[in-house]
């Protein structure tokens, strides 16, 4: 039975006998990284071009809350699509379990998002989890994901608010009619920008 190995993206081209026939190119941040497609909310699903500096500022925007209380560092690789059930219960069930075996219970943080997570469950959710703080976002594809994210450290504990803001996205809600800035407690649309905006 051969043991698992992880086999780094240097090491396969060194054993693949292949030479590449695409000429080296220097990536920069305003370069294409991604081609997402929108969920279709509003229409038809619109193809969402995400540039590098897109991805950059979304994993700071996400990252800043660890250094503004100083956290020590969390790493969290998932490769498998989080939006299907496959990938989030594997994820789920590995986090669990190792985090079971490690501290003798879970005590982490379970992040919603994609669609609004309601108080109801929220509380089921921290009867399972009673250490665990439990809090969800805004985001959407246009924006590489985050807009706003709900803060435990500051915000009654089960909040079915999705937060405020992250940081370096501004947002003003602005009429579909007039298109012109609303005051607070009307209807209208946001608008957002910020450094993981995409600009085409």
């Amino acid at each position: 039975m051969q043991t698992s190995k992880i086999w780094y993206y240097s090491e396969l081209i060194k054993i693949s006998n292949r030479e590449c026939d695409l000429l080296a190119k220097i990536v920069t941040q305003s370069d294409i990284a991604a081609l997402m497609y929108s969920s279709g909310t509003t229409g038809m699903s619109k193809g969402v071009i995400l540039t590098h500096k897109n991805f950059i500022a979304n994993s700071l925007m996400m990252m800043a809350d660890q250094d503004r209380y100083g956290d020590p560092k969390n790493v969290f690789f998932c490769f498998l699509p989080m939006f299907h059930i496959y990938g989030l219960s594997v994820i789920t069930d590995h986090l669990l379990a190792a985090s079971e075996r490690e501290h003798g219970g879970f005590d982490g943080q379970v992040v919603s998002g994609a669609v609004p997570l309601g108080r109801d469950v929220m509380e089921e959710c921290a009867k399972v989890i009673p250490h665990a703080d439990i809090f969800q976002g805004y985001g959407m594809t246009e924006a590489c994901g985050i807009i706003s994210l709900g803060n435990p450290k500051e915000e009654p504990r089960l909040s079915s608010s999705t937060g405020t803001l992250v940081s370096g996205v501004e947002s003003q809600i602005a009429s579909t009619d007039t298109l012109q800035p609303l005051p607070p407690n009307q209807l209208g649309e946001i608008w957002l920008r910020g450094p993981n905006i995409n600009a085409r």
